[in-house]
This record gives C-alpha cells, structure tokens and sequence, in this order.
C-alpha cells in the first residue's frame, strides 16, 4: 500500500547516481565580448568603476587587507560592470529579437538595476521580469513566457535558476556573470538543448 514492492525496491536502491542520469546533449555556448567605448556607457559608470578600481588597488598594496574591505570592493565593481552592459546587452537583444521573432529570449542578470534599466531600453518588446517573487508569482510568470504574452524574459539568475522549467526556451544571454560556477550552470541547464 504505496510501498514499492520488494523486487522493485531492491532495484532502485541498488542504481548508481550515474545510472540514473540521463545524457543531456551539450549546452552550446557563444561569447560576446564588446568595447564599452563603442557603446554610450555613463561617463559617470566609468568614473565610479576606476574609482573603485584604484581604491581596491591601495587596498591590495597596503596593510589593511581585510576580507571584508576587498570582497565589498569586487562586489561594487561587479555593479559598475553590470552597468557599463546594459546599452551593449539592449543592442545585441534588439538585433537578436529582429532576427529571431518567433524565438524566446531568457536574459540572466544579477543586480535589480540592471534588469530594470534593459527593460526600459526594450519595453517595446514588454519583457518579463523575474526576481525575488514568490514561488507562485514566478511560477505565473514563467506560464506567461511559456504561452507567448511575451518573448523576452529578465531574470535574476537565482531566481529562474531554481525551480523553473525553461526548456520551452532555447536561447538565454548571461549579461551578469555570477561568482560561484554552478549558478550559472544551475541557469543554463533551465533551457532547452539542441539535438
């Protein structure tokens, strides 16, 4: 009465993790590298990033190395980064969207202002956006990305990468690369994989 029966349960317990995966074909990767010179980046974003830049370099050469003080220092010039993308990221999505209108496009970001300012640069396409909500708010969001309300989905890559079937979803951008490896393995392995 809803225990496996003893042959089976046998079974089951004696397969091996690697006997229970089942073979995924290779994720396809194509990185884009661009000039934040051949973009109109804030001069102010730069200004801010080189500032920092310079602070974490005393740092490192000084006596006060303290942990705290560098890792607060990588994670705004992680920030200034994320900002310097975003009119590079708007104009590869747009010529992307142009190319592939009938396709979905998952963007992953980190920082909230990220997703906000690309969603004002492409709110002619009306993206999606997925955050912090809660599981059903996301689960409302990922059904409408599924069933075409629109073809463009901002997500924080914790967010869409836990929980959420994406495999209806063939293309995703990483505009904000995270620290830690299996995030953005645990985002990538939401989508679809070609054959």
């Amino acid at each position: 009465k809803g225990l496996f029966p003893s042959h089976d349960k046998r079974k089951v317990v004696k397969l091996t993790t690697e006997e229970m995966k089942i073979p995924l074909p290779e994720i396809e990767f194509e990185e884009l590298w661009v000039n934040a010179s051949d973009y109109n980046v804030n001069e102010d974003v730069v200004r801010a990033y080189n500032t920092t830049l310079d602070e974490l370099e005393f740092i490192l050469n000084g006596a006060d190395r303290s942990a705290g003080s560098i890792i607060g220092l990588m994670q705004q010039l992680r920030h200034h980064v994320g900002r310097m993308k975003i009119m590079a990221a708007a104009m590869h999505i747009e010529k992307w969207m142009e190319n592939n209108p009938d396709e979905k496009l998952c963007v992953g970001i980190h920082h909230i202002f990220v997703r906000e300012s690309l969603a004002k640069l492409l709110a002619h396409h009306k993206p999606l956006q997925m955050s912090s909500e809660s599981p059903a708010e996301k689960d409302e969001i990922e059904k409408a990305f599924r069933n075409g309300k629109s073809n463009l989905l901002i997500a924080n890559i914790g967010s869409a990468g836990v929980g959420r079937n994406l495999q209806f979803c063939r293309d995703a951008i990483l505009l904000e690369r995270q620290w830690n490896a299996s995030k953005e393995r645990q985002f990538c392995g939401r989508f679809h994989r070609p054959l």
